[in-house]
């Protein structure tokens, strides 16, 4: 779970960093999000009529089954590339050459929150609601305070509710038109038409999977790589609403239930299962080899993507990488007997055998041991400093340690530049493509449901 038309992400290391010029890559986001684990990983497909009986009661008033409902306003993550910091939530303007409300029509709302209710300001008066819904065949801008420049435009229908103390915004339409703007943003247009109908499906068949498993009131999905990365409109391209037009319904199914497809950047040589990678065993995510060599996909890649490829962390003090672990939550009950300023020893004491990498790490200091499994690992020193989970130790004396590895993201499923690859450089198709990272799957039509 985590690709924008060839725009450069540095990405910003606290403890461990990618060496040499390698951090900066296409794509923005190396993976799809992850499912709760008390959630099914696929749904079955249903009627929009049918759509009631598999959804909780709070969710019995929306019936249809093309609809997704997006929140778009506020973003709550500390940073995030596309939509920038965190937002204030009680400020928020809209922009719009026809915005109509309460049967007038405004090119501006300055909506802010007073005493729990959203005050609507225009160029002639004010309003005071709860809510309100605005409807909107032409592009309307959210304007984000003090995020300006990561602010985008959508269409469709808007829903404006007071929750948490802020304004929220709920952004609802066909998926057929989100998707116009999340393939541009998990993927690259200037990537062959097959990679991008491949990444539709996937996105897709992804979307359908969090409408009809949403428990929350008022919305599906958000619009961060929590989910899908998404920005509306303004995101669109031709290639990619060509993807989308020639792939219009269909979703991958396994067993007849819509698949979560999960996808990731690069698998690093072979994908993963969703068993050793999850720890659930996922019927249509048993791993796959590439059809293709590392020294191959790197010659399509500029020499500073080359990181997605093979990557290598910067030496580090053996105290600083004890800290991070001991102030993980993933790792901090194993460490918790563990000194920062004492030495300790390092090993790889068991290995993935398909990838040769490490499965669990062994830190042991005056007879005291504490193994890690290599996902609670790469949690810990999170995904932007550790791009992957198949890695070795590359370092380790004294005082200094590094790790090498293979691959941007959880390895499983979809790999976007396998994809890319595959159509580029061996004519494969989008259905050749999605059949050769999902095991066991058919392309079905909602159309057809």
């Amino acid at each position: 779970m985590l690709s924008l038309n060839k725009l450069l992400l540095v990405l910003s290391f606290s403890v461990l960093t990618i060496s040499g010029a390698q951090a900066s890559q296409e794509l923005l986001y190396s993976s799809s999000s992850i499912p709760d684990a008390d959630l099914p990983l696929s749904v079955p497909l249903v009627k929009g009529g049918d759509l009631n009986k598999n959804l909780p009661k709070n969710r019995q008033t929306l019936p249809v089954i093309n609809l997704i409902r997006v929140k778009v306003f506020p973003h709550t993550l500390k940073n995030d590339h596309l939509h920038g910091t965190k937002d204030i939530k009680t400020e928020v303007k809209l922009l719009g050459d026809d915005i109509t409300l309460f049967g007038k029509k405004f090119n501006q709302l300055d909506l802010s929150l007073v005493e729990g209710k959203i005050k609507i300001g225009t160029s002639g008066t004010s309003y005071i609601t709860s809510e309100f819904q605005i409807n909107s065949h032409r592009p309307i801008k959210i304007l984000r305070k003090g995020n300006e420049s990561k602010s985008h435009s959508y269409v469709g229908n808007f829903k404006f509710v007071v929750y948490d103390d802020g304004i929220m915004i709920i952004n609802t339409l066909d998926i057929e038109d989100y998707l116009r703007g999340v393939v541009p943003k998990e993927s690259m247009a200037s990537w062959p038409l097959e990679t991008l109908k491949a990444q539709t499906l996937a996105a897709r068949s992804y979307a359908y999977y969090h409408k009809v498993t949403s428990k929350r009131t008022y919305f599906d999905v958000d619009d961060t790589a929590r989910f899908q990365v998404y920005a509306g409109i303004s995101a669109a391209t031709a290639k990619t609403d060509q993807a989308i037009k020639e792939t219009k319904g269909e979703v991958m199914t396994h067993k007849g239930k819509v698949i979560t497809a999960f996808f990731h950047a690069y698998s690093g040589g072979r994908t993963d299962s969703a068993k050793n990678i999850f720890g659930r065993e996922v019927g249509f995510c048993q791993g796959q080899e590439e059809i293709f060599s590392r020294d191959e996909l790197k010659a399509e890649m500029p020499q500073r993507s080359h990181w997605v490829v093979e990557w290598t962390t910067e030496d580090m003090k053996k105290e600083d990488l004890i800290k991070k672990l001991k102030d993980s939550s993933h790792t901090k009950k194993q460490l918790e007997s563990f000194e920062v300023n004492k030495n300790y020893t390092l090993s790889s004491v068991e290995e993935n055998e398909l990838f040769g990498s490490v499965k669990t790490l062994s830190l042991e200091q005056s007879g005291a041991i504490a193994e890690l499994n290599f996902v609670k690992l790469r949690s810990a020193l999170g995904w932007s400093n550790f791009p992957a989970y198949h890695f070795k130790i590359e370092k380790n004396d004294t005082e200094l340690v590094s790790f090498k590895g293979n691959g941007w993201g959880h390895h499983v499923g979809l790999s976007q530049w396998g994809a890319m690859m595959m159509a580029k450089k061996y004519n494969k198709t989008y259905r050749e493509i999605v059949e050769h990272y999902y095991t066991d799957i058919e392309i079905e039509n909602l159309a057809d449901f």
